[in-house]
């Protein structure tokens, strides 16, 4: 008999075990990489005007003539700043989009950007950077005369401005399309199963303490198997970052990698893995409390 209860136990202790080392990755992911108010917030500590007057330059700059391009540069970073706000509303509104389609909420991913309502913007803006710094070869013509030619060359571009822009599944590569795919339906299992962890480890809890019939015993192999899995995982938790933030992120250090991206990414380790730090604070705590409680109760109240 207690062959079979010191096997039941060692089970139950095994299962536990397992199931508390689990319940830190799921709070995780569930603070995280799931939870797209995380991902625009931490998309929020990047300095993306700089790096968005960099990429539209690079980009744009090439199709420029070149008696424009002195002009040009101004502009464009106006252009940008203007429509900051506007452009972290859209990114907003497809992390959301593409989120509800990735946790279940949605069938497809599919949704249209507003360009049309930027043309006011992009407009006044070049117009205003146009009239004040006009190519060399135009700086001497009247301020009405070049408003005349700004007017003209813009609603020939303007032309080529649709009024919305679509964002679907049918842009998106289709590899990466597979795999995102194979991503949603794992997604769709953990939120299935991982919803009754909790209740596992519930029963988990109460079948050793009935097994014990002993607060003393029982509370000991609770507090020891709460203390050993919140202990290791801040030891974990101190080395991932470390080992990542030593031999990862150095190899970003190449040319053509902005130096804020890499302290940015340096920052997105420490979010992601606070979550479970505070789970494992918590789970060690009060494994040591169960501990306490176990030297310090006394059988004769137990009888």
């Amino acid at each position: 008999m207690n062959v079979l209860k010191g096997l039941a136990l060692g089970i139950l202790g095994f299962l536990l075990f397992v199931a508390l080392s689990f319940l830190g990755l799921v709070i995780m992911l569930n603070q995280t990489v799931l939870k797209p108010d995380f991902v625009i917030g931490e998309l929020e500590k990047l300095d993306v005007t700089s790096l968005a007057k960099e990429q539209v330059r690079a980009q744009v700059m090439p199709m420029v003539p070149a008696e424009f391009r002195t002009a040009a540069g101004p502009a464009i970073d106006n252009v940008v700043v203007k429509l900051e706000p506007w452009a972290k509303q859209q990114v907003n509104n497809v992390i959301y989009r593409f989120y509800d389609y990735l946790l279940g909420k949605t069938q497809e991913f599919s949704l249209q950007i507003p360009i049309g309502e930027i043309k006011g913007t992009l407009h006044d803006t070049v117009k205003e950077t146009f009239l004040k710094s006009p190519p060399p070869q135009f700086a001497n013509l009247p301020p009405a005369l070049l408003e005349q030619g700004f007017e003209q060359a813009y609603s020939q571009i303007a032309g080529f401005i649709p009024q919305t822009y679509p964002v679907n599944e049918s842009m998106i590569p289709a590899e990466a399309r597979s795999v995102i795919r194979q991503v949603k339906t794992y997604i769709g299992y953990y939120q299935t199963y991982s919803r009754w962890l909790i209740p596992l480890i519930v029963l988990l809890v109460l079948g050793i303490v009935l097994l014990h019939r002993s607060v003393k015993r029982a509370t000991r192999e609770l507090g020891v198997t709460a203390l050993v899995v919140g202990g290791g995982a801040l030891v974990e938790l101190y080395l991932i970052p470390y080992l990542l933030n030593r031999f990862l992120l150095p190899q970003l250090s190449v040319p053509g990698v902005p130096a804020q991206l890499q302290t940015w990414l340096s920052q997105l380790l420490n979010d992601l893995f606070a979550p479970i730090q505070l789970y494992a604070v918590w789970l060690a705590a009060a494994g040591v409390i169960l501990l306490v409680v176990s030297f310090i109760y006394k059988p004769t109240e137990e009888q």
